[in-house]
């Protein structure tokens, strides 16, 4: 069985419901237009030369100090052609097919149920720039969010400096927006000032309204904020990247969980500007 992802803004395509641009709804087995199977709609598509985009990938049950990515790969053969995707610790690899109307669909095989994207790959404009990948585990009641990947290119930012003035309104975990099903489309936000302080709203990830610029730039180098309310440790990874269009995108990985190594839980989840 295989499931989109589209790449418009920020789209989400979990089981019921793919989107490519605009108000596209439509199943998991079809994108936006008349064409039908697992590969979308639509009637282009055609073979290209092979186009090998890496990404550094982050799981759910990786240690958080150190939060050392690993390598993701996305094979891509062009627009309604099957190509792969080699992701996880240990590493999997599905198949991928972006769908053949361009929509920014993309369709995945087992065991990916799931997956949010952000923005297009400057490299690649068939591919995100940043994906999350959701999957059915055991113990979970539903779709559980188990890795972000972003593009090679990105340039990772290491201070809460780096963001000042910018504002995350959109957070993603579990493949859903604001982290719940339905959708909370609003409230969320990671607000940084001038000096990089940040202020929290929304989200009930963060027990702390706000963050302190010198505390957030330790979490950006691996030193995790111990949330004593919630009992848990807190690593971000944050990153600038190119959009097709040369205009700058920001994206944010969150890491939470209850012990900083030899995890059995953990929770990842994504903020974004759009």
């Amino acid at each position: 069985m295989k499931f989109n992802v589209a790449v418009t803004a920020l789209i989400v395509c979990a089981l019921s419901a793919c989107g490519g641009s605009g108000s596209n709804t439509s199943s998991t087995n079809s994108g936006n237009g008349s064409g039908s199977g697992n590969t979308g709609g639509g009637s282009g598509g055609g073979t290209k030369s092979a186009t090998v985009t890496t990404y550094l990938g982050f799981n759910y049950l990786q240690n958080l100090n150190p939060a050392a990515a690993y390598t993701a790969t996305y094979t891509d053969n062009g627009l309604g052609v099957a190509g792969t995707l080699s992701f996880g610790t240990p590493a999997v690899s599905v198949t991928m097919t972006p769908n053949a109307n361009g929509d920014g669909g993309i369709a995945y095989g087992s065991p990916v149920t799931a997956g949010v994207a952000v923005a297009s790959n400057s490299k690649d404009s068939n591919l995100p720039a940043v994906a999350m990948i959701c999957q059915n585990i055991s113990g979970s009641s539903s779709t559980k969010s188990t890795d972000v990947l972003v593009t090679s290119t990105a340039t990772q930012l290491t201070s809460a400096s780096s963001l000042a003035n910018q504002t995350f309104t959109f957070f993603r975990e579990d493949c859903s927006q604001g982290g719940t099903n339905p959708p909370t489309t609003s409230g969320n936000a990671l607000a940084f000032d001038a000096n990089g302080n940040v202020t929290v709203a929304g989200t009930a990830t963060i027990s702390s309204p706000t963050i302190s610029a010198s505390t957030f730039t330790l979490a950006l180098n691996g030193q995790a904020i111990y949330d004593a309310t919630a009992g848990k440790y807190t690593v971000f990874n944050a990153f600038s990247f190119v959009k097709p269009n040369g205009s700058t995108g920001y994206a944010i990985v969150e890491h939470d969980a209850p012990t900083l190594s030899g995890l059995t839980k953990g929770v990842i989840s994504v903020w974004s500007q759009q």
